[in-house]
């Protein structure tokens, strides 16, 4: 084994031949590009993780809506997806562009959730301690 492929073992490059590699690859871009100059100094950037837990959000449950909330002074732009019954995860997206493109190639719909407001499943959808799901 040559140096290159020690290096690419070890440091993960073997990852960008594969179909995930390249979605990855295509996130950071994609993040990097619509950002813009301004970063919060506050807050992380968004990173591909966060967009793929959206994606796995999307595929786990039915029903999925993604609600686009405005960057503000202490974090970056952020994506609600929330699905039929209630359910919600939140996450960094790094600009409305992105999670509007996400929308857009996981067929569900997108909202401004300035101009819209949220579901009223959402709000009474609670997590337990325990992770079980109570609605009251």
């Amino acid at each position: 084994m040559g140096l290159t492929e020690r290096l690419a073992g070890r440091f993960g490059y073997h990852e960008r031949a594969s179909a995930e590699g390249r979605r990855i690859q295509a996130d950071r871009r994609r993040i990097r590009a619509s950002r813009g100059r301004y970063q919060s100094m506050l807050d992380r950037e968004a990173t591909p993780a966060d967009l793929e837990e959206l994606r796995e959000f999307v595929r786990t449950r039915r029903g999925v809506e993604l609600y686009v909330e405005p960057e503000t002074s202490a974090t970056d732009t952020t994506a609600v997806a929330v699905a039929h019954d209630g359910e919600w995860i939140r996450r960094r997206v790094g600009a409305p562009s992105v999670a509007r493109e996400l929308a857009s190639q996981l067929r569900i719909p997108a909202y401004d959730a300035a101009i819209t407001g949220y579901p009223a499943a959402m709000r009474r959808y609670r997590r337990t301690d325990d992770g079980a799901q109570y609605t009251g």
